[in-house]
Order: C-alpha cells, then sequence, then structure tokens
C-alpha cells in the first residue's frame, strides 16, 4: 500500500500494519494498525517519534510505542485527518495483547461494564473476569492528537 489520496467511497479498510500519520502542533505523528474487527474501531499503537523527517512506514513501524487505544481510525481517514503512508509488518517486539478490557461508562464516566478485546472480537464480560487485563480505551481524535503531540 503506497501514500495515496482516495474519495471517501473508494477509503479502503485499514489492514494491521497499516502506518498513519496524524498532523499534531508537534508536526506529524504516527500510528499503526494492530487490529481491525469490524464493526468495531481499529486497535493502533501510537508510536514514539521518528527522528529525521520523511521516514518509511517501515522505519517508522520499528519505533517503540507509547501506548494501544481504539480509534476510529478508517472514519477519520476517510474524513481527511488521517494519512494512510503504508504498510509494514509490526514488529515481533510489539506482539500485540492477548487481550484487553474496554470500560463502557455512564454519563459520569463510571465503568458499567467492560468488553473483553481477543482477537476474535470483543465480548461483554464480567468485572472479575477481566480484572487482571490492561485497559485500553476507546479515544477521539483530539486526544490522540494530544497524547502524540506530548511524546518526545
Amino acid at each position: 500500500m503506497t501514500q495515496q489520496t482516495l474519495a471517501p467511497a473508494e477509503t479502503p479498510a485499514l489492514p494491521p500494519g497499516s502506518v498513519l500519520e496524524l498532523d499534531t502542533p508537534a508536526g506529524p505523528r504516527h500510528m499503526q494498525v494492530l487490529f481491525r474487527h469490524p464493526p468495531y474501531p481499529e486497535v493502533v499503537r501510537l508510536i514514539r517519534p521518528v527522528a529525521g523527517a520523511a521516514a518509511s512506514p517501515e522505519a517508522i513501524a520499528r519505533q517503540d510505542s507509547a501506548r494501544v487505544a481504539m480509534i476510529e481510525a478508517a472514519s477519520h481517514l476517510r474524513q481527511g485527518h488521517l494519512r494512510c503512508l503504508g504498510w509494514a509488518p509490526i514488529p515481533a517486539h510489539v506482539a500485540p495483547d492477548a487481550g484487553f478490557r474496554v470500560p463502557i461508562r455512564d454519563r459520569n464516566g463510571d465503568p458499567l461494564y467492560f468488553w473483553l478485546w481477543n482477537r476474535d472480537g470483543l465480548h461483554v464480560a464480567p468485572p472479575q473476569d477481566v480484572a487482571d487485563l490492561p485497559v485500553r480505551e476507546i479515544l477521539p481524535l483530539d486526544r490522540v492528537k494530544a497524547i502524540l503531540a506530548a511524546l518526545d
């Protein structure tokens, strides 16, 4: 996959390994798709900045992860908020989580229940069954932009 500009209806699905770029106040920052399981948001790793400009998708993908999150990456790509730079293998040192939990919150921000994410998708799980798994949030793009801009 190479960098391209597509009409919204032509925007392809983002397979695992897709390297995405987002403009931030600190300059362009990157993320890589780890999982895609429609209809849920993509699971991405936010990547620490690459030294030097115009790095290849492969060079970007070799960088360390700062955080893993879920975002509506395909939707943001269609809207022109993200650019797809291409595809690169997910490095072995970034082995995707075997599973994690996603809190579903009420209007006050308190967790009502958790979704358990594993490679088979999302499932509702009782809190005691997921207590040992890391929490991953579904983040809005402005929060992703702030996290990426703060990385050095």
